[in-house]
């Protein structure tokens, strides 16, 4: 079924406010004037389009569809393979990495709690973010993505009464955040 105008609506302006969010995080880069090749440039705007996109959908409807996170991860293997940043076999290695690690948590959680906490296509936007960006910056994506969901979780706590432990927070938006940053500034 496909969605609602009201719906595509605000599916296109989350969109638009995640580019805009990308953009000004890229500005200091722009700033400085380095010339930056254009394959990079390319692969740069790809990337902030498909993780605008599957934040988007995910902000509302808590799904992060297969065909963004793996063409994505597939998009990442490419750019990684092209650009000569990694070797195939490393960016294939460091996106099985970032699935399961997510994974694991999702099934630890799972057997622990008696219910999901985590999706696998949370799983499947870190193995994106692996094969963009290889295995040992994952831990500064997680970083970023957990620290952000963080504050977020804070902010909206003190204005919304109704925030519980049980309540569903999509964490694509928060991946695709840390994704961004660890693409333009590298890992910690």
């Amino acid at each position: 079924m496909p969605p609602s105008s009201g719906a595509t609506r605000k599916l296109v302006l989350a969109t638009l406010a995640f580019l805009l969010l990308y953009g000004i995080l890229s500005a200091p880069l722009l700033w400085r004037g380095d010339a930056v090749a254009r394959d990079i440039l390319a692969a740069s705007v790809f990337l902030a389009i498909a993780l605008a996109v599957s934040s988007a959908i995910d902000l509302y409807s808590h799904r992060l569809p297969d065909v963004l996170t793996l063409s994505l991860t597939a998009a990442g293997l490419f750019v990684s393979y092209w650009t000569g940043a990694a070797p195939l076999w490393w960016s294939v290695a460091s996106a099985a990495l970032g699935f399961f690690v997510l994974a694991g948590v999702a099934y630890v959680y799972r057997y622990v709690r008696g219910r999901a906490g985590l999706g696998l296509g949370d799983a499947k936007l870190l193995a994106a973010s692996g094969a963009w960006l290889g295995a040992s910056a994952l831990p500064t994506v997680l970083l970023w993505a957990t620290g952000s969901a963080l504050v977020c979780v804070l902010i909206a706590s003190r204005r919304d009464d109704s925030l519980t432990g049980a309540s569903r927070l999509p964490f694509g938006p928060f991946l695709g955040f840390g994704t961004w940053l660890v693409w333009l500034y590298g890992p910690l």
